[in-house]
């Protein structure tokens, strides 16, 4: 049986040198998330790093999260799939998201990372 071939969701956060992780990230999937980031570290002014990852179970699942992710962050939209938010802004709003399907699928309340949904605000 051949091994399952990974497929994660990231959040890629620009070091805009502001004295703190600064407001730019980028939310996409790949297979090697790590090698992703080394091709933008080539053709970005400012320092990269993975922020967070999310392992998806099937590719169509990490599709589908990457597109709600961005409809999600909308509101932020810079250029392609790059944010004006600062990266731990964008993970709570993902992460509540995917918590509120979780709930609606398996009736359950997922453990809420950072201190619960109303973090969001604050860091905006």
């Amino acid at each position: 049986m051949a091994d399952r071939l990974t497929t994660y969701l990231y959040v890629i956060s620009a070091d805009l040198q502001d004295g703190g992780e600064g407001g730019l990230c980028k939310v996409g999937i790949s297979n090697n998330p790590r090698g992703r980031l080394n091709n933008f570290k080539t053709a970005c002014p400012y320092p990269l790093k993975i922020f967070e990852l999310w392992d998806c179970e099937t590719r169509q699942i990490a599709v589908a999260a990457e597109r709600i992710s961005h409809k999600k962050l909308r509101e932020f939209h810079a250029h392609g799939e790059w944010f004006q938010i600062p990266p731990r802004g964008a993970v709570i709003a993902i992460t509540q998201w995917m918590a509120e399907v979780s709930q609606r699928l398996t009736g359950e309340c997922p453990q809420i990372p950072f201190g619960g949904f109303g973090e969001l605000e604050s860091l905006l």
